[in-house]
C-alpha cells in the first residue's frame, strides 16, 4: 500500500505556500496568525518536527486560501475543484483562476444586460469594468439577488397601497440602474 499522506509532504507544502504568499509572511508572522508561542513553534510545522492541531490546520487553510486536501498533499491545486479541472484540461491553477474570473464576470454582464437592458449605453467591456471597479453596483446587485418570495411579506405603503414583491424587485432594479448611471457619469467626467 502506498502512503498518500506524509508529514514531510504537508510540511513542504506549508513552507512552499507561505513563501509564495510574499515576504511579509515570515515564520514569525505565521506564528502570530496561528497564536503560537514563537517563531520556532511554526518552524517546527514546516520542518515536520511537530504537527498543527485541527484548529491550526483550519486556520492555515484560511490563511493560505486553500482546501485541506491541498495542505495535506492530496492534490496540487489550492482548491479541489481546480484539481478536477486541471486533471481534465491540463491547465495551470493560475489559468483556471483567471478563466473563472472571466466566466464569472461574463455571467454577471449577461445578467446585468437582461436586468437593466442597457445594451445601447454600455459595451460588455464597460460592464465588466463597472462590476470589478464599482462597489455600489455590486452592492445593489446583491440586494437584488437575495430577495426571495418565500420570506417576503407585503409592506403597507399608504392607507390603500400594497408594496408587492414585484414592486420591491422593480425598486431594487432601479437602484442597480441608478448605480450604473452614476458610474457612467463619473467615467465620462474623467
Amino acid at each position: 500500500m502506498i502512503n498518500k499522506y506524509s508529514v514531510s509532504k504537508a510540511a513542504s507544502i506549508m513552507k512552499k505556500t507561505r513563501k509564495e504568499m510574499g515576504k511579509e509572511y515570515t515564520q514569525e508572522k505565521m506564528a502570530e496568525l496561528l497564536k503560537l508561542k514563537n517563531r520556532q513553534s511554526y518552524a517546527n510545522f514546516e520542518n515536520g518536527h511537530t504537527l498543527p492541531n485541527w484548529e491550526q490546520i483550519l486556520e492555515l487553510c484560511n490563511i493560505f486560501e486553500c482546501d485541506i486536501g491541498y495542505l495535506v498533499g492530496e492534490y496540487t491545486t489550492k482548491k479541489h475543484m481546480n484539481a478536477n479541472i486541471q486533471e481534465v484540461t491540463g491547465l495551470s491553477e493560475k489559468a483556471i483562476n483567471k478563466l473563472s474570473t472571466i466566466v464569472a464576470g461574463r455571467l454577471m454582464v449577461n445578467v446585468l444586460k437582461q436586468l437593466v437592458n442597457f445594451q445601447d449605453i454600455f459595451t460588455d467591456v464597460d460592464l465588466i469594468n463597472l462590476l470589478f471597479d464599482s462597489p455600489a453596483v455590486i452592492s445593489k446587485m446583491k440586494e437584488y439577488f437575495i430577495l426571495s418570495k418565500d420570506n417576503f411579506a407585503p409592506l403597507s405603503v399608504g392607507v390603500t397601497d400594497q408594496f408587492t414583491f414585484d414592486d420591491l424587485l422593480n425598486y431594487k432594479l432601479e437602484g442597480i440602474k441608478d448605480a450604473l448611471r452614476e458610474c457612467r457619469n463619473k467615467s465620462h467626467k474623467q
